[in-house]
């Protein structure tokens, strides 16, 4: 394609940039044929894992106030998640952002499609902190029961397994497994727990159990226990 500067604008397939860089693809009516594309690509001829293929950083490199504020605030870029070969180009998106260095990776979409917010991603959806949120994830359509994970579970069953994974659409939240970690309810302001559902099945109630319904009658079935 011909390359034109106008007005300190470059366009690349067009002689009239409507930005300081402009790439646009030809005029042939297909799904590929008429799209603009940028590539960066790396000039290594031996990839490996970590390596980045590309990135786009956003920073204000005159800013008068220097030091940090002349970093890249916020970055986007390819990773490969292993050494290439033939047969293999797993490659990483990652977002990363910052408030007072260069920029920090805070999410990544793997090879598979994967998000994960705070760490690299296990599932669909990976959520990963330090501080109030710590290895919850999401998962859709589960068909068999999960043991051995380390973090907290919310899912949907799905219909590939027995008892209530043979069955779409059941809500489900789990705790920890591999310590039988409890589900807990907190309220309020100051976050108090107000309910506990053990590892062990037990329901702890902290406060008092009421019964909306006529004359708050309790159904047959339910025993009441005090630990007072």
């Amino acid at each position: 394609n011909t390359h034109f500067i106008k007005s300190n604008s470059v366009g690349i397939g067009t002689s009239s940039p409507s930005s300081n860089l402009e790439v646009r693809g030809s005029s042939t009516d297909s799904a590929t044929g008429m799209t603009g594309i940028l590539t960066l690509s790396a000039g290594f001829n031996n990839i490996n894992a970590t390596d980045q293929l590309g990135r786009i950083n956003f920073q204000a490199p005159v800013e008068a106030s220097g030091t940090d504020a002349i970093l890249s605030g916020a970055s986007i870029y390819g990773i490969s998640e292993a050494t290439f070969s033939a047969s293999n180009n797993s490659t990483a998106l990652v977002f990363a952002t910052a408030t007072s260095s260069s920029s920090i990776e805070r999410m990544r979409i793997d090879s598979s499609g994967n998000v994960g917010i705070g760490g690299t991603p296990s599932n669909q959806l990976t959520v990963v902190g330090d501080n109030a949120i710590k290895n919850i994830s999401i998962y859709t359509n589960s068909d068999s029961a999960v043991t051995t994970d380390t973090g907290a579970r919310i899912f949907t069953t799905g219909d590939g397994g027995s008892g209530i994974y043979a069955e779409n659409g059941h809500l489900v939240i789990q705790g920890r497994p591999s310590s039988a970690r409890d589900i807990i309810f907190l309220t309020g302001g100051s976050a108090s727990e107000v309910m506990r559902l053990t590892g062990d099945g037990d329901v702890q109630l902290q406060e008092r159990l009421t019964f909306a319904g006529t004359n708050n009658t309790l159904t047959t079935g339910i025993t009441l226990h005090s630990n007072g």
